[in-house]
């Protein structure tokens, strides 16, 4: 809280975002789901005008995936959507230094992730399309991640055995937890 008013005494709408998405992915591990997509909705607000493309689309992807959570599958793919429209504008002189590790494939494995979590609360067929999706940005992660983010690319890993277990690929699964 100290560093979240510092930014505001400061004036740093920006800072004060990613504090804010900082402390909602601390609640979503606590499991206070319903809080940090209060938190994301206080970071987009505050921050609406001075966000850059790079903190617009991971503000977004988190709130796919926080959405997914909580059943919100509709409302999830919504935010995956809107994540991927603010990351095709990435790139120029308004990117924050802090945002600097929400890359394309950082984007895929929280989106993977989305479409994975989400795919628990469908029925056969859409939760099908939804495991394949998950499968295919993790995959995507993996294939553009730079080889020195090995905890990321150890995160994918488990990412992606999840994803064959949702398939009911248990060979797959095995796999990829021998990388």
């Amino acid at each position: 809280m100290a560093a979240l008013h510092a930014a505001a005494e400061g004036g740093d709408k920006r800072i004060g975002a990613h504090i804010l998405q900082c402390m909602a992915r601390q609640m979503s591990h606590l499991d206070h789901v319903e809080d940090a997509l209060d938190l994301l909705a206080l970071a987009q607000y505050g921050a609406r005008r001075q966000l850059s493309p790079t903190a617009t689309s991971m503000l977004c992807a988190l709130d796919a995936r926080f959405q997914a959570i909580l059943g919100h599958v509709a409302d999830s793919e919504a935010a995956a959507g809107r994540a991927l429209d603010a990351f095709e504008r990435v790139g120029g002189p308004n990117e924050e230094p802090h945002t600097a590790f929400f890359d394309l494939p950082e984007l895929h494995a929280t989106l993977g992730m989305a479409h994975q979590i989400a795919a628990k609360h469908l029925e056969v067929a859409a939760r099908t399309r939804h495991v394949r999706r998950s499968t295919d940005l993790v995959v995507a992660a993996l294939n553009d991640r730079p080889e020195h983010r090995q905890c990321s690319r150890a995160f994918d890993h488990l990412g992606s055995a999840r994803a064959h277990l949702a398939a009911g690929e248990v060979d797959g699964a095995a796999e990829e937890t021998t990388h």
